[in-house]
């Protein structure tokens, strides 16, 4: 017996639903429905923004998301650098071959973990990764489109993004969110397996 596919039709009609081959061929369509779900299944990353400003208030919506994930020991090992104005955005693609996308982002995000000594820190990288997602459904449920960067695990990436913004060697850039409104929408998959 197959288990239930949800496949989402939102974000104003702009999702196309896809086609489900499981569960007997039935599909459970959420059209506006469970607010997280709909927000989990967005469609993929958004490399396609309209290079509109994405509001102050949002922005602190979506850090204080990020801030409120769970952490190992309650650590809390999260850090920002948020980069609105065009020449920190440039200086991405600069450092990330292929994300010219990011300069029509509203606003990105570096998102560092402190892995100083303390209780937690040896899972500082994995409470950070949860911060993140948190920011990225945060983001999505605002209207935005978002795509993670990857620094960590890569050393030479972590040292230019360390000497770039002049991070002290306990704080490890992970990822550079871009985050705007989206110019176009992919549908959701389903990569239930």
């Amino acid at each position: 017996m197959g288990l239930p596919v949800f496949i989402l039709s939102s974000r104003a009609g702009k999702i196309a639903a896809a086609s489900a081959r499981m569960n007997g061929g039935k599909r459970v369509v959420l059209d506006g429905g469970p607010k997280a779900l709909v927000c989990i299944h967005p469609g993929g990353s958004c490399r396609d923004f309209a290079g509109e400003p994405v509001k102050d208030e949002d922005v602190q919506a979506i850090l204080a998301a990020g801030m409120a994930a769970p952490s190992a020991k309650n650590s809390q090992p999260w850090s920002f650098v948020v980069m609105r104005t065009p020449e920190s955005l440039q200086r991405i693609p600069q450092s990330k071959p292929l994300t010219t996308y990011a300069l029509k982002a509203g606003v990105a995000i570096l998102v560092c973990a402190d892995v100083s000594p303390r209780p937690g820190s040896h899972l500082a990288v994995v409470s950070t990764a949860i911060c993140v997602q948190n920011m990225l459904l945060a983001a999505h449920a605002l209207g935005y489109g978002g795509v993670y960067m990857e620094i960590y695990p890569d050393e030479s990436q972590i040292k230019a993004w360390r000497s770039m913004v002049n991070l002290p060697e306990h704080m490890v850039p992970l990822t550079v969110l871009a985050i705007g409104k989206p110019n176009s929408y992919l549908p959701p998959e389903n990569r239930m397996d």
